[in-house]
């Protein structure tokens, strides 16, 4: 297979590091793009990121500028944070009112 210039190859190994990094942080494709000029920029969208991890689709190539902002924006991140109990228990109380 011919591989554009500019693209990288998606591999399996790349695709489990990046769902590793969504479980570790809890954050997903959205969220991590909220905001981001640089993603805008080079027009990197969650869909992409979908279909890079397979969950949305699957592509065999990525732009290479797109991986990268990817793994810089997960790597980025420290571990999630637990969530705060009386923050849920608030929201819980509430969906029932």
């Amino acid at each position: 297979m011919k591989i554009r210039n500019g693209y990288v190859p998606i591999t399996k190994e790349i695709q489990d590091f990046i769902k590793s990094e969504i479980e570790r942080t809890g954050i997903g494709p959205q969220r991590i793009l909220k905001g981001n000029k640089e993603a805008r920029e080079i027009g990197l969208t969650s869909g992409i990121i979908y279909r890079i991890i397979g969950k949305n689709g699957s592509d065999l190539t990525a732009r290479k500028t797109h991986l990268e902002l990817v793994l810089k924006l997960w790597s980025s991140i420290d571990e999630k944070e637990p969530h705060n109990s009386s923050t849920i228990k608030q929201t819980k109380l509430y969906k029932k009112a």
